[in-house]
C-alpha cells in the first residue's frame, strides 16, 4: 500500500485507542489468572467489575466490547490468544506517540507488564513521531508480514512432516529471492516452526496497528494487504 502524506489518525484518536488496548490487556490478565487460579474467581470477578467501570468511559471496538462484557473465564481459547497478541499493536501505538522509546526486533515479543512499567516511568508528554519514522516502521512491518505470508505454507508443510528441513529452507530461499533476513540469530529459512509462528504473529499485529494509524479504518476492520 502507498502511504498517505499524513496519517489518518491524529494524536487524540491514537491515545483513545491506546486506552482501549490497555483495558483489553488488563482483561487478558484476568482471563489468564482464571485459568491458573480458578479458586480466585470471586476476586477476579471483582477486578473485572472495576474494568467494567472503565469500559463505560472508553470508545472500544465492538469486538473488544464483546470480550470485555463477557464474564471472567468465559473466553474461548482463540479469544485469549488473539487478545494476548494485541500487546504488539499496543506497543506500536505507544511508540508512535513517543511513550515508548523503541520497539524490539521482529523476533522479540513485548511483555505487557514490562510495557506498563516503562510507560509509567515516562515523563515525556505524548507526541506523534516524525512522519519519516512512522513511514519507515510501516514499511518494515509490511515487509516482515510479506515474508511470513510468502513462506507460511512451507513452514506448515515442514511442521506436518511433509518436507524436510533442507527442503523447507530451499523453498523459503526461492520464495524470498536474495533476502538476507535473519531472526533468532539465524537465517530466516532456518527458523523452527515455533519461531516462524512467533514472528508471523508479531508482524501481523504491528502491521495491523500501523495500517490503522495510516489509513483510518475501524479497528475491527483493518486490512493488512502486502
Amino acid at each position: 500500500m502507498e502511504h498517505f502524506e499524513q496519517p489518518a489518525r491524529n494524536l487524540d484518536s491514537i491515545l483513545d485507542r491506546i486506552r482501549s488496548l490497555l483495558l483489553l490487556q488488563d482483561r487478558v490478565l484476568i482471563e489468564m489468572r482464571v485459568k491458573k487460579q480458578p479458586h480466585d474467581r470471586a476476586q477476579l470477578a471483582k477486578n473485572n467489575q472495576e474494568l467494567m467501570v472503565s469500559l463505560a468511559e472508553q470508545s472500544v471496538s465492538p469486538e473488544e466490547r464483546r470480550l470485555l462484557e463477557a464474564g471472567p473465564g468465559t473466553w474461548m481459547e482463540a479469544d485469549l490468544i488473539n487478545a494476548s497478541w494485541r500487546v504488539e499493536s499496543l506497543g506500536v501505538l505507544l511508540w508512535a506517540v513517543g511513550l515508548l522509546d523503541a520497539l524490539p526486533e521482529w523476533d522479540e515479543q513485548l511483555d505487557y507488564l514490562r510495557l506498563t512499567e516503562i510507560v509509567g516511568a515516562t515523563a515525556t508528554p505524548a507526541r506523534l513521531r516524525a512522519l519519516k519514522d512512522l513511514s519507515e516502521w510501516h514499511t518494515q512491518a509490511e515487509r516482515w508480514h510479506w515474508r511470513a505470508r510468502q513462506t507460511q505454507g512451507f513452514f506448515n508443510s515442514f511442521r506436518q512432516g511433509n518436507i524436510s528441513a533442507d527442503q523447507k529452507a530451499a523453498l523459503v530461499r526461492r520464495a524470498l529471492g536474495s533476502s538476507n533476513a535473519r531472526l533468532f540469530k539465524k537465517p530466516y529459512e532456518d527458523l523452527t516452526f515455533q519461531e516462524f509462528a512467533t514472528t508471523l504473529s508479531i508482524s501481523i499485529e504491528r502491521h495491523y496497528a500501523l495500517n490503522w494509524l495510516w489509513y483510518g479504518a475501524d479497528w475491527d476492520n483493518v486490512l493488512t494487504d502486502t
